[in-house]
């Protein structure tokens, strides 16, 4: 019989484990691997690289999005986001205005969904006895990616996010 000892991890490990998911989260996370994914390649790649990763991932919370709360095909009305506009951004040259527009706006919608998802939870004002229970992983999910392609613009345009 083989006996395993567990030792505690280091206290400067689980600081470092703690604040990376705290300040980077899952978005993070899923921006520094297409950062690692990109390693090696130089300017233009590492920009198209990223701004490619950021369209997938932007195309993709749109769907999530539209499917939960009907937020893309709906949003004109209420004047609240342009995603036929943000949508437009990719695969072409964006000037440092248009650059640092998109970012916000991702931002900011990824914002948006995070708030939608908190109004769906069982403690949330819309919660509404489970029936859209499915809902909350699909906005947490859009909220994650718009928040990755966010990160993605900014490190292809070298924005400043603490300026911001």
């Amino acid at each position: 019989m083989t006996i395993t000892t567990f030792e505690q991890l280091g206290e400067l490990y689980v600081g470092t484990l703690v604040s990376d998911a705290y300040f980077k989260g899952a978005a993070g996370t899923v921006a520094d691997a297409v950062l690692e994914a990109l390693t090696g390649d130089t300017g233009d790649n590492t920009r198209r690289g990223c701004l490619d990763a950021a369209a997938r991932l932007t195309r993709d919370a749109m769907g999530f999005l539209e499917h939960t709360v009907g937020l893309i095909d709906q949003d004109w009305l209420a004047g609240r986001c342009d995603w036929a506009r943000i949508d437009q951004c990719w695969g072409q040259p964006l000037n440092a205005v248009e650059q640092r527009w998109l970012h916000e706006q991702l931002s900011e919608q990824a914002d948006r969904a995070w708030n939608t998802y908190r109004r769906y939870l069982p403690d949330g004002e819309e919660h509404n006895g489970g029936i859209h229970l499915d809902w909350i992983h699909d906005l947490a999910l859009a909220a994650t990616f718009l928040q990755a392609a966010a990160m993605l613009v900014a490190d292809a345009f070298n924005i400043d996010t603490e300026a911001a």
